[in-house]
């Protein structure tokens, strides 16, 4: 206590110097030099992070157009080798539909007519008054005597060429026909083809007539040979090529040429700026790029990369090809466009690639990475300038705040301070006390503090005294509070670590639901909307101003859909869940299909505060299970296409023989009655008429002739049932309806009847009493074939060459319910198998058998219906 008192005493006594205050370095200037630096680095920073991110941005935006672009290019390239196969399938299927109309002796006839045999012992379109812009050319080879089946195709392939190359002459040069048997049709626009070929020419070895043989294409299908150069036309072309099969017999190819010299000049003409385009084979051929159009023009074919000698054409090869194997550019039945990007370190470039579909070719763009360095170093130079004229601003900025504001009245404090602890203080702050600042304020309180500064150091005396005493007894407390202190440290570094993670735990919470893919909504209990995150304003067009405050109902966004309206409200009425699949109206008044899952929020207390609404978009999903439905069902008649035809064939055929025998007995009666008729009247014995009907054979033709009838009636009322089976199937009502579903499924089951009619037998036991059933009927016709057609394909791989197996259908009622059951005696399936039966894609049928949408779509179909 008494050291107190006399550091005290001390202190008061103290001689103080009269100097003034002086200031050796300005507040204003030590603040400018302490923020430049920082600022300084702060502009540089930001100006290579703006160019880092100018530059990923830049590149990726330039890339997409890029990719973007490749795809247009190729997509619009790709739709005339489409067209070319379109119309070769149209034209092949009107030849097979008009072979079996032509007769023979109309085939002699039309080649007699339409042909002249010449003296080099070939035939010929016959020379006179020929036009090649709008006549077919005919050539038969040296001494080759046609078959009837070749006299047959010929002239139906060549009405056919000179009615529909007519009509294609816009887009393709020329449409021809080339027979088995070394003849041709041809209709070429610009070109005598046929009547300048030698009498020893032969297609037979051509590569546009061997890519379709059954030995180079035994699947049948159309088929693209390699680039080659046209020894008429001289020009670079491909041909689509599309084989012709009658009575399962290779009867000949019909082909389309498509000139190369347009599309390479597209190619390499069309370019964004800066950029090359280039047209280069799967096995490495290149086919235009600008600098070797003239040595592909002069060598009349693509060139081989690996022998060019271009280091550079031989980077992209590799590097591509080095892409398809890590990432290969897949070819898919919905999209068979598909893009990458590689990234070529060594040239300082990016390789856009683009596959052409089943051309085996490849689109290629080569983009320099300086242009985008070039464009990203622009904007940050940009950059750079402004912040450094910031930072001049803000210096001066910072000077003059800093100098008026702070220094000023610090220098002005401190000469009060000075001033009061010379004792001076009365007169000293008598010039500063009339002041209206804070200075004046400051001053004013000095003076009042130097009227109770001696009275509080005698207060002070007596307290340093009584605090002494007190301090032993506080000293006693303190080891007692130590101890505690040390408790409750650990305490509140055990609740601030669970504060710090459940705050963590709420901004994960909240950025998770900010930038979640599905739209969540949270309104309160009035369902006035609280909160709504960015993939909602993305997908309603809706910001949040505008839908904050208000209910779900004023923004009327329920589309058509008023019952799933009136459900969602009785359940948040009374404070349920609820799921279930809405179509909903955006701002713009676009369509949505969305999933829609609704959840009370309560308090502790058990009490509804708010509700949680998330929403998944999937419309797109859903146009794609449409299409994928359609597509599935129009492979399945596709495939029943050839059973229904052989079906319908069998009855036409004994319908085509009973009708030939009705004709051969018609002419036999037609003759006996002539000779009856020529008999002397009055003259005519028993024995004479007996003779004549013994040789007309009247008993067997009285024995036949009813049989025959009866057969062709049985053919027709066959064809007729099998025909309006077929219509039944294919034209059902596309909206619900109530349907029988007994004469849905038996019509359903003769259409694909050839499906199964070889391996099993089909019994079926019909619930008579099963009422009209409401339901879409097209879809559950095609759930029916699809597990019929399973259940065939099991008992074929079953019973390999043993007895038929058996396919049981039946219908009940039950419950109010309608009952549809199917089985067969297959081989089944193991569990493993079964767990999958309904994902899409998956099938255990070996390849072009089986698509694995068959029973996926039907259980989608049978779960809506």
């Amino acid at each position: 206590m008494n050291k107190a008192v006399q550091k005290l005493e001390n202190w008061n006594s103290e001689p103080v110097s009269d100097a003034g205050v002086k200031v050796r370095h300005s507040l204003a200037a030590v603040a400018l030099r302490s923020s430049a630096a920082p600022i300084t680095l702060a502009i540089i920073i930001t100006t290579l992070l703006a160019y880092a991110l100018f530059f990923a941005s830049i590149k990726q935006q330039q890339l997409d157009e890029l990719a973007l672009f490749s795809k247009q290019r190729v997509n619009y390239e790709l739709e005339i080798f489409r067209l070319a196969e379109d119309n070769l399938a149209t034209l092949k299927a009107d030849t097979i539909e008009q072979f079996q109309q032509i007769s023979l002796e109309e085939s002699d006839r039309y080649i007699q007519n339409t042909t002249e045999l010449l003296a080099d012992g070939t035939r010929r379109t016959r020379a006179e008054d020929f036009d090649t812009h709008s006549e077919t050319q005919i050539f038969i080879a040296k001494n080759v005597e046609l078959s009837a089946q070749a006299k047959r195709a010929l002239t139906v392939t060549d009405k056919l060429v000179a009615k529909y190359g007519l009509a294609w002459r816009n887009r393709f040069p020329n449409l021809y026909f080339i027979g088995t048997e070394n003849y041709s049709t041809v209709l070429w626009y610009e070109e005598s083809f046929i009547l300048g070929l030698p009498a020893d020419f032969t297609h037979m070895d051509k590569p546009y007539y061997l890519v379709g043989t059954p030995k180079y294409n035994p699947s049948g299908e159309n088929r693209w040979t390699s680039i080659y150069l046209d020894d008429t036309s001289h020009k670079l072309m491909v041909s689509s090529i599309m084989p012709l099969y009658i009575d399962n017999q290779f009867v000949g190819n019909f082909g389309h040429d498509i000139y190369l010299d347009e599309l390479m000049a597209r190619t390499i003409g069309n370019h964004p700026d800066g950029a090359i385009n280039m047209l280069i084979t799967n096995t490495g051929e290149l086919i235009s790029h600008p600098q070797y159009m003239g040595l592909i023009a002069e060598s009349g074919n693509a060139i081989a990369i690996d022998q060019s000698g271009d280091e550079n054409l031989k980077t992209i090869y590799r590097l591509i090809r080095k892409q398809q194997v890590e990432q290969p550019i897949a070819n898919t039945a919905q999209n068979k466009i598909a893009t990458v990007v590689v990234e070529d370190k060594a040239f300082d470039r990016y390789l856009v690639a683009t596959q052409m579909g089943e051309m085996g070719w490849i689109m290629i763009t080569e983009y320099p990475r300086s242009l985008i360095s070039r464009e990203a170093f622009y904007l940050a130079r940009t950059v750079l300038v402004l912040g450094a004229i910031l930072l001049v601003v803000e210096f001066i900025v910072l000077f003059m705040v800093v100098r008026r504001k702070v220094s000023g009245p610090l220098e002005q404090l401190g000469l009060a301070a000075h001033s009061w602890k010379l004792k001076r203080t009365q007169a000293f702050f008598a010039d500063f006390a009339n002041r209206k600042d804070e200075v004046g304020s400051l001053s004013r309180e000095f003076m009042r503090l130097q009227e109770t500064i001696d009275e509080q150091f005698a207060q002070l005396h007596k307290e340093i005294e009584e605090r002494t005493r007190a301090e032993e007894a506080l000293q006693k407390q303190t080891d007692e509070l130590s101890h505690l202190n040390a408790n409750l440290d650990s305490m509140v570094k055990r609740r601030t670590v669970d504060l710090e993670r459940e705050v963590h735990e709420r901004s994960l919470l909240t950025a998770a639901m900010e930038h979640a893919v599905e739209s969540i909504m949270i309104a309160n209990e009035k369902l006035e909307i609280e909160y709504v995150n960015a993939m909602f304003e993305q997908q309603s067009g809706y910001s949040k101003e505008e839908v904050l405050g208000k209910t779900p109902m004023e923004l009327n966004r329920f589309h058509s859909d008023l019952s799933a309206q009136q459900e969602i409200l009785a359940a948040v009425n009374v404070g349920k869940m609820w799921s279930g699949r809405v179509r909903t109206q955006t701002k713009d008044g676009m369509i949505l299909e969305e999933d829609v899952s609704i959840s009370p929020i309560r308090d502790a207390q058990g009490k509804v505060t708010h509700f949680i609404e998330v929403k998944r978009n999937i419309t797109e999903r859903v146009a794609l299970e449409q299409q994928l439905q359609s597509a599935q069902k129009l492979e399945s008649i596709g495939q029943l296409a050839a059973g229904i035809a052989h079906e319908i064939n069998t009855p036409i055929q004994y319908i085509g023989d009973n009708t030939k025998f009705l004709k051969e007995a018609h002419g036999d009666v037609s003759k006996l009655i002539e000779k009856l008729e020529a008999l002397p009247p009055g003259e005519v014995s028993k024995e004479q008429i007996n003779q004549l009907l013994e040789t007309a054979d009247i008993s067997y033709l009285q024995k036949e002739i009813p049989l025959a009838i009866e057969q062709c009636l049985e053919g027709v009322a066959r064809v007729a049932k099998i025909v309006r089976a077929m219509k039944e199937f294919s034209h059902p009502s596309k909206e619900k309806a109530p349907s029988d579903l007994n004469k849905a499924i038996e019509s359903t089951i003769t259409v694909a009847a050839n499906e199964w009619k070889y391996v099993a037998q089909v019994e079926t036991s019909f619930d008579e009493s099963l009422p009209l059933v409401n339901c879409e009927l097209g879809e559950i016709n095609q759930v029916v074939l699809n597990i019929i057609v399973n259940a065939a394909h099991a008992i074929g791989d079953a019973k390999k060459g043993e007895e038929k197996g058996v396919i049981s259908v039946s219908t009940a009622y039950q419950h109010g319910f309608a009952e549809i059951r199917i089985a067969d005696n297959g081989a089944g399936m193991p569990a493993s198998v079964k767990a999958k039966i309904f994902d899409p894609f998956f099938t255990t049928k070996e390849v072009g058998k089986g698509t694995g949408q068959g029973l996926s779509i039907a259980h989608k179909v049978i779960v809506k219906n």
